[in-house]
């Protein structure tokens, strides 16, 4: 479809699905704030009594996965990250296992149906050919050099070309071992667990783009974005230089407390394909 194309340009001559994908934040998260304003009307014909803000963090991966559907890209969940297992790897073991590899909430991919190319995979083959041969007549001729990726069908995507999305949920108003009522950790949670998947994405060597998405709950509009301030100078404290975030507002019935739910992305300054118009939020800012 014509957004679609909009906004994953080929460059230097390159097809697609080869060359990188310049994904835009505000279509990103307009698109993720478009799949709750569905799922909040359906909760209020439903007469629900429970909204949004008691969904756990993978309760929401669903449900956002659904803007997938409108923008006819692909959506991946818990994907692992691609080359954070080369710094990684466990003393006695060669290589590490799927289960140790840390995971990302939710993967873009430019077309539906795709997959990631996937590095350790390839690596993985490449020790098993070197043990085939191993005190044989061609232990020689065996490379130490990393396998190749094949990119030979539109399937398979490099990890480059796709977006990362960390999801953290938050509320000000939240459910504390069943019994609502004013969240009396909202404030650590509204920094550290967007800090850590922030910090998560800039490890990754092979992750071109990507943002640490937040769910907020809150009572109004103006509590939210006076705590977006606060949570964006937190950051630069913390030594995290960001771009400035997308954000998109979702209103929904008031159950606990909150009746905004505020979709915040944010991403890390200096990653590749980012659009050079806008400037990075910097401590001054």
């Amino acid at each position: 479809m014509e957004r679609n194309r909009s906004i994953h340009e080929t460059t230097q001559g390159l097809p697609a699905p080869y060359s990188p994908c310049v994904w835009n934040a505000d279509e990103i998260v307009d698109l993720l704030a478009q799949t709750l304003r569905e799922r909040e009307a359906e909760l209020r014909r439903e007469q629900a009594f429970a909204g949004l803000d008691a969904l756990q963090e993978t309760e929401l991966h669903p449900i956002l996965a659904g803007l997938a559907e409108l923008a006819s890209w692909g959506v991946l969940r818990e994907v692992a990250y691609p080359a954070q297992w080369r710094s990684k790897k466990p003393r006695r073991k060669p290589l590490p296992e799927d289960a140790e590899r840390q995971r990302c909430d939710l993967v873009l991919t430019p077309k539906p149906g795709q997959r990631l190319a996937d590095e350790l995979k390839n690596e993985r083959a490449r020790v098993r050919a070197r043990e085939l041969v191993r005190g044989t007549l061609f232990e020689s001729l065996a490379t130490d050099e990393p396998a190749p990726v094949d990119l030979s069908k539109d399937l398979v995507v490099p990890a480059e070309d796709a977006y990362w999305l960390e999801v953290k949920a938050v509320g000000q108003f939240a459910y504390v071992d069943g019994v609502p009522g004013p969240n009396p950790a909202y404030s650590s949670q509204l920094t550290r667990g967007v800090s850590g998947d922030l910090r998560k994405l800039l490890a990754d060597a092979s992750v071109r783009r990507g943002g640490a998405l937040l769910v907020h709950f809150t009572s109004d509009e103006a509590v939210a974005k006076h705590d977006l301030g606060v949570l964006v100078h937190r950051l630069l404290d913390k030594g995290l230089v960001i771009r400035p975030p997308a954000t998109a507002r979702v209103g929904i019935l008031d159950r606990v407390g909150n009746a905004v739910c505020t979709l915040v992305l944010i991403e890390p300054a200096g990653q590749m394909d980012e659009p050079p118009a806008d400037e990075s939020v910097t401590a001054s800012a």
